[in-house]
């Protein structure tokens, strides 16, 4: 799980630095991996769990070929997709 993040080469994270910059500048900080602010990787629709993921199309902000093809170059069970969404905040 979480405890496990420093073990990773890159942190994408699903939202963009204009919407999030104190979590983005948290993460940035306290990581010693880069976080990479991607903007809507996958849109809420497709995250939901009634959400029909083919349903998600061309609607992100980065191609559907590089997302898979930087998803592939890695090594199985390295990757952690995580959304913290807006029901998440730092307090300090």
């Amino acid at each position: 799980g979480f405890r496990d993040i420093g073990k990773g080469s890159v942190i994408l994270i699903n939202t963009f630095h204009e919407l999030e910059p104190v979590y983005v500048h948290h993460l940035r900080k306290s990581l010693k991996i880069p976080v990479s602010a991607k903007g809507r990787v996958f849109p809420p629709k497709a995250l939901c769990e009634t959400g029909n993921a083919s349903e998600r199309g061309k609607m992100t902000d980065i191609r559907e070929e590089e997302l898979i093809s930087l998803l592939d170059s890695q090594i199985p069970r390295l990757v952690m997709y995580d959304t913290f969404g807006s029901h998440c905040f730092l307090s300090q």
